[in-house]
């Protein structure tokens, strides 16, 4: 073996140890005259910080902190080299208790001040300790549980919570149709317009809610909603001012103008979201569905045939009516009610949730009162198996009490039960009745059953809600409207056999409404079974409803077959349908659909099908949905024997904000801005379509409150002069913030720089500033030292110990991906 393979051989083994080494014993030495060979020319190596537990070289890195084995954060951390020669963190008393250790665990440790370094943590706290895996960018604390904070593992410390920039947003959403009737002529035009916009500033948010209806019939701008709000952090609560919706988890919601301060679940450790109600339907044909609550539009979508979910609305209380309204593609409309309610959650011991609403009642209807009310409401975790709650609406011509108790009975569900008694002044005449609710919840893991069930029961027809008690005619309102009695049932089951393989899942939700003085009542009945066979899935549904207020009761099956067609570059289903209305076909289809482009950002969908009625037989519909980073776009068309349909929409956001203007997806409550700069069309992992643009920013829509976030970038396709050193953001926004996730980027040049003029030792650290961001290096045992971000003409700062030089260097027309240069170290 010559000398020269010899010394590359020695040099490939001792890196090799180094990248891979888990465990390295202290005081273990490596000989670098063992590089050298036989020959020992240079004996001036640096490989000191090689040698000891943890070696590498100290500096800045992007690492995952861990604490007992639980990931707590992920952030840059400065590691730096200690008396014993280990790489150890740099750390203030303040970042280990965002960790999760006790600001008291110890006397030594109580003693620190907030921003004071932690030199070793094993000092302060007994049989504290860490390790570090380099290559994996790994940071485990073992920490005693006696000094750890039981809930800051599961909770995130208010000192994280970050309220984000100040902006000025707006979030769009408009759709439109145009249909034609061939036999007379006719057009139907309609659009719809849903603006949610919004000011930030120093952790106050200020929103506007706004829709507008354009029809043949109608031509309307409303605005929905104005209001004020901000956080509570040392109550663990949200403080709203302006139009709100009164806390509905014991009484029926409703829209008011005033002030509202309520507990926030979503700041505990151990949160449960707000509830929002999910719309179920079956479209015969490609229909608009258009929701109301209260008169007012909330939502309007278009959807294809077959059944429907709508579990998005914002905003809305969460419990009342929903008007929902199918107009389908061949002129059919129906229209049935959706009630909602949410069972009381259990708390644990020790636990309040509260909410106090005061204001003036709101309503756009000219045949109700709008008078002032106070609502306290209140729960209480008396053990971890009862939850007591009360509260009251208290108004001039209106009173009700309510007190109940939650119980859990463990493996067989939970069970509330509450009473509300109410007195109203109607006509000069006081009328008093109770009501009794229990409401019934339990998720069977072992089968894979959940269950919900709720009951009301009302004594006489002189029991009336709030909003009922501000009607202004009241007579022939109470004797057709007071209710008696209310039945909810949801059931979702998860199917398998004997041996546990799965075969399928199914739904069942069912819902009647009975009334004071009238034989007919309100019901709705939901089915639905869905399986797969090897690649094929297939679903059968059923929906049967019944309004009081409409004569007809609609029946309506479906069934539905999917046939993947997947490809690398696409997603495609070969669909199979058919609808029976009333014990009769209504409607069979055969259609495409399925997703193209790298990122699946189009869905497309044909759809062609038979409809046998005296008005329209032949069906052809099609449709295509583009997500981009900047909005999502969809256009459709359906065409019958005697008419056609065009329909569209658009939504997205336009933010404005410190760095500039970004047009972004719709975004949700609580958003983040991507800055990257001048990083352009770089992908959010695990957002479809959401790219940087061409100045480095993008609107990441969804992330959620109060909790880490952890973003992403996708810096595969960077070109040859940006660098983004570390592509993961760690984000804890609070609600309704627009949070930073900044990624500083490099930009500027790849060198390989080959240093001459000194004897420069292998290990030698190597830096090279541009534009305010420094680059650092490793030079080889022959004097080459790589730097990215790099700018055409610069100086670079080489340090080694006992010694250091700088070279200069200046490029004229540098090209390549990476660049070699010589440059003299003096």
């Amino acid at each position: 073996m010559s000398t020269q393979s010899y010394k590359k051989l020695l040099l490939s083994t001792f890196i090799f140890s180094v990248m891979i080494g888990r465990v390295t014993y202290a005081e273990d030495y490596f000989n670098p005259d063992f590089i050298e060979g036989q020959e020992k020319k240079n004996k001036r190596i640096d490989l000191s910080v090689f040698t000891s537990k943890n070696g590498q070289l100290p500096g800045i890195y992007y690492t995952n902190v861990f604490m007992n084995n639980t990931v707590v954060m992920k952030k840059e951390i400065k590691f730096e080299i200690n008396d014993r020669n280990e790489l150890v963190p740099v750390l203030t008393k303040k970042d280990y208790v965002a960790m999760g250790i006790l600001p008291n665990a110890t006397k030594s440790f109580e003693s620190l001040g907030s921003d004071e370094i932690v030199k070793s943590i094993s000092d302060l706290i007994p049989d504290a300790g860490f390790s570090y895996v380099f290559n994996e960018k790994k940071l485990n604390f073992s920490v005693p549980q006696l000094y750890v904070d039981k809930t800051a593992l599961g909770d995130v410390p208010q000192n994280l919570w970050d309220d984000g920039i100040s902006t000025l947003f707006s979030n769009y959403y408009y759709s439109g149709s145009t249909a034609q009737n061939e036999k007379n002529a006719n057009y139907k035009n309609t659009s719809y317009l849903n603006l949610r916009s919004g000011v930030n500033f120093a952790g106050w948010r200020y929103r506007n809610y706004s829709v507008y209806s354009h029809s043949n019939e109608i031509n309307q701008w409303k605005g929905l909603t104005n209001y004020i709000e901000r956080d509570v952090k040392s109550i663990r609560s949200h403080l709203t001012l302006g139009d709100a919706y009164t806390s509905s988890e014991y009484f029926d919601g409703f829209s008011f103008r005033g002030i509202k301060i309520a507990s926030d679940d979503a700041m505990l450790p151990s949160s449960q979201r707000g509830f929002a109600p999910k719309v179920r339907g079956i479209a015969q044909t490609n229909a608009i569905v258009t929701i109301r609550q209260n008169g007012a539009i909330i939502r309007q979508e278009n959807v294809s045939a077959g059944p429907f979910a709508i579990d998005d609305l914002y905003p809305t209380s969460t419990s009342g009516d929903l008007e929902v309204t199918v107009d389908e593609g061949n002129g059919n409309k129906r229209t049935y009610i959706q009630p909602f309610s949410s069972v009381p959650g259990m708390l644990r011991e020790g636990n309040v949730r509260f909410s106090v609403s005061a204001g003036k009642f709101r309503t756009d209807n000219d045949n109700e009162t709008r008078p002032f009310f106070l609502q306290p409401v209140f729960s209480y975790g008396i053990s971890d198996l009862n939850t007591v709650y009360a509260g009251s609406i208290v108004s001039e011509k209106y009173k009700s009490f309510l007190i109940g108790l939650g119980r859990s009975f463990g493996s067989y569900g939970s069970l509330s039960l509450d009473g509300a008694i109410a007195r109203s002044t109607i006509n000069k005449s006081n009328n008093t009745g109770t009501s009794v609710r229990m409401q019934y919840a339990k998720d069977f893991t072992e089968t894979g059953t959940n269950i919900t069930l709720a009951s009301y029961k009302y004594s006489t027809e002189k029991y009336k809600d709030f909003s009922e008690a501000n009607q202004k005619k009241h007579d022939y309102y109470y004797m057709d409207n007071a209710k008696k009695d209310t039945l909810q049932l949801s059931i979702n089951q998860n199917l398998s056999d004997i041996s546990g393989n799965n075969m399928g899942s199914l739904f069942v939700t069912a819902y009647q409404q009975r009334y004071w003085g009238r034989d007919n009542k309100s019901r709705s009945f939901n089915f639905g079974y869905s399986n797969y066979y090897n690649d094929i899935s297939y679903s059968i549904a059923y929906s049967y409803t019944e309004a009081r207020e409409y004569s007809d009761k609609d029946q309506i099956l479906s069934l539905n077959v999917s046939i993947p067609l997947g490809s690398a570059t696409s997603d495609s289903n070969l669909t199979f349908s058919t609808l029976s209305d009333k014990s009769r076909l209504s409607n069979a289809m055969v259609g495409l659909n399925g997703s193209v482009l790298e990122d699946r950002s189009l869905n497309y969908n044909l759809q062609t099908g038979y409809t046998p009625d005296n008005r329209s037989n032949n069906y052809l519909s099609s449709s295509l949905d583009y997500k981009a980073s900047f909005g999502e776009y969809q256009a459709g068309y359906d065409r019958t024997n005697d008419s056609n349909r065009y329909n569209y929409s658009t939504n997205g956001s336009i933010v404005v904000h410190p760095y500039g203007v970004t047009a972004g997806q719709a975004m949700g409550e609580t958003s983040a801005l991507v800055r990257a700069v001048d990083a352009k069309d770089i992908k959010v992992s695990s957002n479809t379509g959401v790219y940087t643009n061409r100045f480095g920013y993008a609107i990441v829509p969804y992330v959620s409150p109060y909790s880490r976030n952890f973003l992403s970038l996708d810096t595969s396709v960077l070109n040859d002069s940006t660098e983004i050193t570390n592509n993961i953001k760690t984000v804890v926004p609070t609600r309704g913030a627009l949070v930073l996730a900044d990624y500083p980027t490099r930009i500027g040049l790849k060198l390989m720089v080959r240093l001459t003029g000194r004897e420069i030792p292998f290990g030698a650290m190597a830096s090279i500033e541009n534009n305010g961001v420094t680059t650092t290096g490793i030079v080889d045992d022959s004097k080459v030292v790589y730097l990215s971000g790099a700018p055409h003409e610069g100086t670079i700062d080489v340090d080694w110990v006992n010694g250091k030089c700088k070279a200069h260097y200046k490029l004229s027309n540098p090209n390549g991906k990476v660049i070699n240069v010589s440059a003299i170290c003096n």
